[in-house]
């Protein structure tokens, strides 16, 4: 497996953060992390988008759709979208017969999806697919760090909230 910018096992990347009075960017765990959502984002765009019509916010809200109907805020929560892109996303889900959209009888305002048997349908068709990638990425770690990438993404979230509770 290929080395990013000829960092070694045994370096600790905070070292590396800086260099001779330079910012090293490309060592920063936020550009890495981006870096690699940047991919996986254009491979969406490349394989599913073609596959499925949809969006990568779309399947997103429609995988969460498979346990049953959701409000656009819960949605909105879970995925940390904005509130006005989730709405945009609901309107083209429902256009495209994936989603219903009914007003939630607790919230004049609020919105509540829920999938279409097209929607259901669009799902079975995309899940070898979306499956054989996950086991694709994931097969390249072994066991040990697999689960050791979920508890590290685990405490960068909580770090990243905690930042947030500084001010």
């Amino acid at each position: 497996m290929k080395k990013s910018h000829g960092q070694k096992d045994d370096v600790d990347p905070l070292s590396l953060l800086e260099q001779d009075g330079r910012i090293c960017i490309e060592q920063f765990v936020t550009f890495r992390v981006n870096q690699l959502s940047l991919l996986f984002g254009r491979q969406w765009m490349r394989t599913f988008k073609e596959s499925s019509g949809v969006s990568i916010g779309q399947w997103r809200m429609l995988a969460l759709l498979q346990s049953g109907s959701s409000t656009v805020s819960q949605l909105v929560r879970v995925l940390e979208m904005d509130k006005a892109l989730a709405g945009r996303l609901a309107r083209d889900l429902q256009a495209m017969s994936l989603v219903d959209v009914r007003q939630t009888p607790t919230d004049a305002r609020g919105l509540t999806l829920s999938l279409t048997k097209g929607g259901k349908d669009l799902i079975d068709k995309m899940r070898p697919l979306v499956l054989e990638r996950q086991r694709h990425l994931l097969g390249a770690l072994s066991v040990s760090e697999r689960a050791s990438l979920y508890r590290i993404i685990e405490k960068l979230a909580a770090a990243a909230e905690e930042w947030d509770l500084r001010e």
